[in-house]
């Protein structure tokens, strides 16, 4: 699939684990919990979706690549999926 690491990442978007900071960030308990005060602020104000979104983008560069690699070794959409996407 050309772009499967792009659907991976959308998938994962909309369907992430409650967890998942303590993942990314697991060798850095700071960011831990200032990530997650930081994602927990933005899910009271706006749905998952855009949370999630505006998230990643209020990232630095360093730490979007670090997500973004931590989905593409770690979470699988056609896990999740029936592959009606595979087509």
């Amino acid at each position: 699939m050309k772009h499967r690491n792009t659907i991976n990442f959308m998938f994962w978007m909309m369907n992430w684990n409650p967890n998942w900071i303590e993942k990314v960030w697991k060798d850095n308990p700071m960011l831990i919990a200032h990530f997650n005060e930081k994602f927990e602020g933005l899910n009271r104000r706006h749905d998952p979706a855009t949370a999630i979104v505006r998230f990643f983008f209020e990232l630095s560069e360093d730490n979007q690549e670090l997500l973004i690699n931590w989905v593409t070794n770690c979470y699988d959409w056609t896990e999740i999926q029936d592959g009606d996407l595979d087509q």
